[in-house]
């Protein structure tokens, strides 16, 4: 059970530093591409991410085929990265 809370900690933490590193509206579907993670990793990560108030849902990016986007931004205060993973809430 502690391997699986590691392993959860380190998919987090790397959304993390690739959402904060970015510093843009992104959607789940780039998270996981530019991440390595598959789809629904990603989804189920972001999600706690959001319930834990580290990152928010932006809205919607439509004008595309297919599904409609969701975006996620930081929850960072202005000019501020969020802190490593040892210093994470």
């Amino acid at each position: 059970m502690a391997e699986a809370a590691a392993v959860r900690d380190r998919v987090e933490q790397s959304i993390l530093d690739f959402v904060f590193a970015e510093a843009r509206l992104l959607t789940r579907v780039e998270i996981a591409l530019h991440t390595g993670l598959s789809k629904p990793t990603t989804n189920a990560a972001v999600r706690r991410l959001e319930q834990e108030g580290l990152l928010a849902a932006a809205g919607l990016q439509t004008g595309r085929q297919g599904r409609v986007a969701r975006s996620t931004s930081s929850r960072a205060p202005p000019g501020r990265s969020w802190p490593s993973s040892s210093t994470r809430p």
